[in-house]
């Protein structure tokens, strides 16, 4: 007796990615709600969008930073010299990509087998990607008409100054207990941290993403 071949799975439908011309700062990038891209990986957060993709499918996006976080490991910027000098404008606070340029992205990723199999989160799905076997590397890269560089603060009003504030004055001094001038501690006051304590921020705000200045931005 034969055992019966599985089906293998239907092949990933092409995504289509879409960018807001201009207008909010967080560039958004939005993918339909129904593909598989977006049902499998919930764990990113997609937000519901207003707009509807071609065949009044919902859309949902994710802003250009989470995009980046998430599918922007394997991207680089094309060396040729048509491209290099857009890239050389492009700093962390406008880096920004343009609908055809995540279509692209992501259906390579799509292509080169993204979704074979399940994944559970963020740091999973990074990891994947960056264990992927790119079909066509080609596609990951950057090229001039890819950008679509956000509003800098070039053109952001100064902040009104501010007057200054009376220093604080100094402490009455404290004598040691028993001696004349001796002040109890107040109960609930302040004190200072000792030099070298552990500072319970720190180390927290450097997992955050950081792009270097220079053409390693993605």
């Amino acid at each position: 007796m034969t055992t019966p071949r599985s089906n293998p799975p239907p092949p990933i439908p092409p995504v289509a990615a879409i960018c807001a011309a201009a207008g909010d700062p967080h560039m958004p990038v939005a993918i339909p709600a129904n593909h598989p891209l977006a049902l499998s990986t919930p764990f990113l957060g997609w937000a519901a969008s207003g707009g509807t993709a071609v065949g009044g499918n919902a859309l949902v996006t994710l802003s250009t930073s989470q995009m980046l976080v998430s599918f922007g490991a394997r991207l680089s910027c094309a060396k040729s010299p048509a491209d290099l000098p857009a890239a050389d404008k492009v700093n962390p606070l406008t880096l920004g990509l343009n609908g055809a340029a995540w279509t692209r992205i992501l259906n390579e990723y799509l292509s080169s087998g993204l979704l074979n199999s399940s994944v559970t989160s963020r740091m999973e799905l990074i990891t994947r990607l960056s264990s992927l076997v790119i079909a066509t590397p080609a596609n990951l890269q950057i090229l001039a008409s890819d950008w679509q560089l956000g509003e800098d603060t070039a053109g952001t009003p100064g902040v009104p100054g501010i007057a200054a504030v009376p220093a604080v004055p100094p402490a009455p001094t404290v004598g040691r207990r028993g001696q004349r001038g001796y002040q109890p501690a107040v109960a609930g006051a302040p004190r200072c941290r000792p030099s070298g304590a552990h500072h319970p921020w720190k180390g927290s705000a450097g997992s955050c993403l950081e792009l270097p200045h220079s053409h390693s931005y993605l």
